[in-house]
């Protein structure tokens, strides 16, 4: 496999929830290496989007996040948590960076950073 030697699979690749829940397949059994375009292989999303829930547990975090083109879920771990936990609420646009899987047959990110999106335009930028 050549998915690493493509630039494109180490960068946060900027999509809609959207297309990818619907046009981006997994290209292994895992659920953790997607296509895009059928060219590129990728495993790294940033995505823009309103937080629609929040759900903590323990020292974990699920986000519930829709940007106008569906809804998807965010799992923030310890690390980034401590971080994120005060400054992050329902209704805040938020820009997400992040490894995407697939769990228990639903598409989900692995959050690596997070942070409030000041504008609503940051969705087409």
């Amino acid at each position: 496999n050549k998915w690493g030697l493509d630039p494109v699979f180490h960068t946060h690749v900027k999509l809609t929830i959207g297309y990818l829940l619907s046009q981006c397949p997994p290209l292994n059994t895992e659920g953790t290496f997607f296509s895009l375009c059928k060219l590129h292989a990728f495993q790294k999303v940033e995505i823009v989007g309103v937080v629609v829930e929040k759900l903590s547990y323990g020292d974990k975090m699920k986000l519930l996040v829709d940007d106008a083109t569906g809804c998807m879920r965010f799992v923030v771990f310890p690390g980034t948590y401590s971080e994120t936990t005060a400054k992050i609420n329902l209704g805040h646009l938020v820009r997400i960076y992040g490894r995407v899987r697939i769990y228990k047959e639903v598409h989900e990110v692995t959050v690596e950073q997070i942070g409030a999106s000041s504008s609503l335009f940051s969705l087409f930028l």
